[in-house]
């Protein structure tokens, strides 16, 4: 005995909200975006398009994508570094990471 296929979409008894469309299935329904992201974005649960914060990517310290010695700044749609700026007293350098100074005094 083949029960019809109830279409979700026509009846209203979907779920699909916000910026995603209902598609039937064959005994069910699925939401698929509207439309895709462009880069750096992502879809949330609603097919909405939210920005993707780079610099806290997998990363501990916060550098993100970015060179030690830089900090990363996250802008919408995507990110820039920018190197950390320390000013040494005279006879000192900047280390690699650019957050404290190094070397002897001159005498």
């Amino acid at each position: 005995m083949c029960v019809s296929d109830i279409d979700e979409c026509e009846s209203h008894t979907h779920t699909c909200r916000g910026a995603s469309v209902c598609e039937n299935t064959p005994g069910s329904f699925r939401c698929r975006p509207k439309h895709k992201c462009v880069s750096g974005f992502t879809q949330d649960a609603h097919g909405n398009c939210i920005d993707i914060n780079e610099c806290s990517a997998g990363t501990d310290a916060g550098t993100g994508p970015c060179a030690p010695g830089s900090s990363c700044i996250n802008t919408v749609g995507s990110f820039h570094c920018q190197r950390k700026s320390i000013t040494c007293s005279r006879g000192y350098h900047a280390n690699a990471q650019g957050d404290a100074c190094d070397g002897e005094e001159d005498k």
